[in-house]
């Protein structure tokens, strides 16, 4: 998605906006070493953990609705997909081991990884479909808002994983 929202916001060749795809890697794989050393910075607990980097999703959403050149965008194109790995990697690896003593880690993982193919499916089409009726910033808006929900629903159930798991 980023090469085309960078060449249709910022008119540049295919070739250019195709390479600026680059970085979404790059911020991937820094983010998924990042969530290790986050989530052993916060003793283990996944839900602070995974929440730090839905904020971090939100500044991403900020920097690119008011971007105002395709270098800045790149970055928070970047840091956006980077972000969301960063979650995905904390409840979806490192999560479950939680749930060791209960002989569920492949349920937990198995369903939580389910619904991360069922939302990257939907997304895939759905977010298509959006930007070509609402544009970018609609978008763009909409990854706002779920980035906000997602860091809200984590940072809400907190209390009640830790009175489960007495972290």
């Amino acid at each position: 998605w980023m090469p085309t929202y960078i060449g249709e916001t910022y008119n540049l060749g295919a070739a250019v906006a195709t390479l600026t795809g680059v970085a979404l890697p790059v911020f991937a794989m820094i983010c998924q070493k990042l969530s290790a050393v986050i989530y052993g910075k916060m003793n283990g607990k996944p839900l602070p953990a995974a929440a730090s980097f839905c904020a971090l999703a939100i500044g991403a959403c900020l920097l690119l609705m008011v971007g105002k050149n395709a270098a800045a965008s790149v970055l928070g194109a970047a840091m956006l997909t980077g972000a969301m790995h960063g979650t995905n990697s904390v409840l979806i690896m490192l999560m479950p081991s939680h749930f060791r003593n209960t002989g569920h880690v492949s349920t937990i993982s198995g369903t939580l990884n389910a619904c991360v193919y069922i939302g990257s499916a939907l997304s895939t089409y759905g977010f298509a479909a959006l930007s070509d009726t609402a544009g970018w910033g609609g978008t763009i808006t909409l990854w706002l808002g779920l980035s906000i929900a997602c860091g809200g629903i984590l940072l809400a159930c907190i209390p009640g994983w830790n009175k489960r798991f007495r972290d």
